[in-house]
């Protein structure tokens, strides 16, 4: 049985298959992936899985990943992307695609191509409805861990922050506007989800 699982990923997968390399050490457990994981992901291991993800505000998202990135360098440990946050502002750096556009239409719809459509708004609405077990929001983070630990039944720990993060209000608010030209299609992902996440019911 697992005593805890780390919440504070992007997205988890579970599935009650466990992959034949796993079967020595999870037994009959759930096979658990964590991480950035987009929807699809399961199709490379050739399993049924459930998916599960938290979702956080477009534009806070992308400028809590910048200033994360920004801040991700000690002695032991530098983030792929610190040098170049040293090297361009927020703007050039989402514009140089260090950050892609639209990140949680993507990732929910599973979609790869550069360049997305409507119709990937749409499959990815279609996907949190209908192809997610559950989801949350940032804002209601406690109750995230409660409803998805309470799924998997598993216990939880919420994790401690770890760097400062920098919120939308610090910035200039000729930036926020260029910014949100990079996220048109999550801004409206985002407020279907808002609304779904109300009438999920399952607490």
């Amino acid at each position: 049985m697992l005593n805890a699982l780390d919440l504070s990923s992007f997205n988890i997968m579970r599935t009650r298959k466990t992959w034949k390399l796993k079967f020595k050490t999870l037994g009959k457990q759930p096979f658990i992936l964590y991480g950035h994981k987009p929807y699809g992901v399961h199709k490379k291991i050739f399993l049924k899985a459930e998916y599960f993800t938290v979702l956080a505000p477009p534009l806070e998202r992308n400028i809590s990943d910048y200033y994360f990135s920004k801040q991700s360098k000690s002695i032991n440990y530098e983030h792929p992307d610190w040098r170049y946050t040293q090297l361009y502002d927020i703007v050039e750096f989402m514009e140089r695609g260090y950050i892609r556009d639209n990140y949680l239409v993507r990732q929910i719809s599973g979609v790869r191509r550069k360049k997305l459509y409507k119709s990937d708004l749409e499959l990815a609405k279609y996907n949190l409805k209908n192809k997610y077990a559950a989801f949350g929001l940032k804002s209601q983070f406690e109750n995230n861990c409660k409803l998805i630990s309470n799924l998997l039944e598993v216990s939880y720990e919420i994790p401690k922050k770890r760097y400062k993060k920098t919120f939308k209000e610090d910035l200039p608010h000729k930036t926020l506007e260029k910014l949100r030209k990079f996220q048109e299609l999550d801004e409206e992902f985002y407020k279907f989800a808002e609304e779904l996440y109300q009438n999920q019911n399952l607490f």
